[in-house]
């Protein structure tokens, strides 16, 4: 008696094609964003509170020293055109 073989239609080796991967859903893939982001912050290297500090004040000193020069400007230019056009 003769057994009969079912024929797939890859070629014939047989072999079944490789099963496809579940996509994560995505409260895993949120889950994996915020473990990865927690190891990197653990990876970083952070300032000392001093360098915090100083770069604050850096910060807040170049806010101040703009926000007088643009009054400065706005002010000569009010009273340029106040002149100007008699107002």
């Amino acid at each position: 008696m003769a057994t009969v073989t079912k024929q797939t239609s890859g070629g014939g080796s047989g072999k079944t094609p490789p099963a496809k991967k579940r996509e994560p859903s995505l409260v895993q893939k949120t889950l994996q964003y915020f473990k990865e982001s927690w190891a990197e912050t653990k990876r970083a290297t952070w300032p000392s509170w001093i360098q915090i500090r100083q770069l604050t004040i850096a910060v807040v000193a170049c806010i101040l020293f703009v926000t007088l020069y643009i009054f400065v400007w706005d002010q000569f230019l009010a009273w340029l055109t106040k002149g100007l056009y008699k107002t």
